[in-house]
């Protein structure tokens, strides 16, 4: 009876490790970590679509710090509420994350589109832009 209840809890800790482990929030986390010390290769790990990180060793994200509530699931997708801090101040948006094969990961064109539209909004991004028009 012991030997039953010893192989329970077993696994049962162990379904409950696995699904901490791959939780919408330790893939953001391990996503942002990766981003503050400008690692894409490693961020690109937790991308629904890799090719979605800049690709340029030049480009480089100035985020210092996030901060990341509890992740909002609704079946294959989740949302997080998330803050980062940057020379430019405090940006709030939310990350978007969907379950592909049974692993979260980031829509970073979502994500950064929700980042875009928050500093926007807030004046803490400032774009410039210039158009030109040649006539012939």
């Amino acid at each position: 009876m012991k030997l039953i209840f010893v192989l329970f809890t077993t696994i049962v800790i162990g379904c409950m490790e696995n699904n901490f482990l791959h939780s919408p929030n330790v893939v953001a986390e391990k996503y942002y970590d990766a981003l503050i010390i400008n690692d894409m290769e490693a961020a690109s790990l937790y991308a629904t679509d890799r090719s979605q990180l800049p690709n340029d060793p030049s480009v480089r994200f100035t985020m210092k710090e996030y901060i990341l509530s509890k992740a909002n699931i609704d079946k294959n997708y989740a949302t997080i509420h998330t803050t980062t801090n940057d020379n430019n101040g405090e940006i709030t948006f939310e990350t978007m994350l969907e379950k592909i094969d049974g692993n979260w990961k980031i829509n970073v064109k979502q994500t950064m589109l929700e980042m875009f539209e928050s500093a926007t909004a807030n004046d803490k991004w400032r774009i410039k832009s210039q158009s030109t028009i040649d006539i012939k």
